[in-house]
């Protein structure tokens, strides 16, 4: 054995491990406004934060999405190819356009957690077109209320998804209790008020405000 092969496998015996290492991922923020973080689809953090760092992210590409804490919920979101380095970013805003800068300066994490995978995560963007295309082919408010039921109870579901199914019935009444019981099956409570865009009258409105208060 050349002392040449002899280097090559000892440094992959030593950089083989160190590359399949978990990853971490840390989110700052230059703008007064703490926010929630999805990685992959999965809420991170229940209560907004101003900095979070997440351990234990396997290497690979991962999407993580931003959900600022702002009363109009502004969200933005990519892939970052994450490996055994720490990723640090910070969250930028220049006038109407939020986004993310990296950083090698390490931040001071007001939460440090490990990646949540066990949540159930949000109907994906292609599960939610096959299901709203089924939607479409009923032809009576009635089928298509009792169809919705069945999609929404065994999936996790987006606010905007919901106020898209709503939109699709002829009646504010069913409109009206599709949105209550779909409230308990949404992954994004806190961007709920979408769901009033799908309202013609401001009652039908106040009514849901009154039943989520409640629940």
């Amino acid at each position: 054995m050349t002392r040449r092969l002899l280097i090559l496998i000892l440094a992959i015996a030593f950089i083989g491990p160190l590359c399949a290492q978990p990853g971490k991922f840390s989110v700052s923020t230059t703008i007064d406004t703490p926010f929630r973080i999805y990685v992959d689809e999965i809420l991170q953090n229940e209560t907004p934060v101003r900095s979070i760092s997440i351990t234990k992210i396997p290497v690979g590409k991962h999407r993580v999405e931003v959900v600022l804490d702002d009363g109009e919920s502004h969200s933005f979101g990519q892939y970052f190819m994450i490996n055994h380095l720490a990723l640090h970013m910070v969250i930028t805003h220049q006038g109407y356009y939020f986004g993310w800068q990296q950083t090698t300066r390490i931040p001071h994490s007001e939460l440090t957690m490990p990646l949540e995978t066990h949540a159930t995560p949000l109907m994906t963007d292609r599960e939610f077109e096959t299901a709203l295309n089924a939607l479409k082919s009923e032809s009576y408010d009635n089928t298509r209320l009792i169809l919705a039921k069945q999609i929404v109870s065994q999936n996790l579901m987006k606010a905007s998804q919901v106020a898209e199914i709503c939109k699709l019935f002829s009646f504010e009444s069913n409109r009206l209790e599709l949105a209550k019981f779909a409230y308990s099956h949404c992954g994004e409570k806190n961007r709920y008020y979408l769901v009033n865009a799908s309202f013609a009258y401001d009652a039908t409105k106040r009514e849901l405000d009154e039943y989520i208060k409640g629940n």
